[in-house]
């Protein structure tokens, strides 16, 4: 809660790292970092691809009242779509944006996967893996949460939990507590997954 000290302009020394890290080593990266634009701060998830160039920046649409959130970031207006790899359409959510099912809705039909990266602390543990898997079910979408671990500077504890939910709600893999943590997907079976529980259970054509 104070970018003031550490946000960076949209070619800020930690984006130029990322692009670095996300050329070198040919994936896609997607981080949190706080921006400052026109006096303004944004909380935002940025996302690079495997050339380094910036395919979609997000900003956080709902700022954390109960961290007072709301007085120091200025919150974003819209989703932000972008393609995984060319296979699965993909939308980008920070932390507290999970409570809000409206949000999530607005990309529904036309995302396949949707991304949270998130401090969400211990205390709300089930909270996010029900709000997770919630997502998914609701929206028939993949929904893969990465969650911070570790003690912060407010003795505020993360556990982790990093998971990934299929269309259909199911818990795909959960990282619990593990700092790194590595998992193989197929993204033409996760596309198909999609399509097929789409079209055989077509909840969403109801919206």
């Amino acid at each position: 809660m104070q970018p003031e000290k550490f946000a960076e302009a949209v070619d800020g020394e930690i984006s130029c790292h990322i692009s670095q890290l996300a050329k070198d080593y040919h994936l896609e990266i997607i981080a949190g970092v706080a921006q400052k634009q026109n006096q303004e701060f944004k909380n935002c998830a940025l996302w690079f691809d495997a050339n380094g160039e910036l395919k979609a920046n997000y900003q956080k649409q709902k700022m954390f009242r109960f961290a007072d959130e709301h007085k120091v970031y200025r919150p974003g207006k819209k989703p932000v779509l972008a393609s995984l790899f060319g296979f699965l359409e993909s939308s980008l959510f920070i932390c507290y944006d999970l409570r809000f099912p409206e949000l999530f809705r607005k990309v529904a039909k036309q995302s396949q996967i949707a991304v949270i990266i998130a401090n969400w602390p211990q205390a709300r543990q089930m909270h996010w893996q029900v709000l997770l898997q919630a997502r998914a079910i609701e929206n028939q979408m993949w929904v893969l949460g990465v969650n911070r671990i570790g003690l912060d500077g407010n003795d505020v504890l993360y556990s982790g939990g990093s998971m990934l939910f299929s269309p259909k709600g199911e818990l795909v893999f959960d990282a619990k507590q593990s700092p790194v943590y590595e998992y193989d997907l197929n993204l033409q079976e996760m596309l198909g997954e999609v399509s097929t529980y789409r079209a055989e259970f077509p909840a969403l054509e109801d919206l």
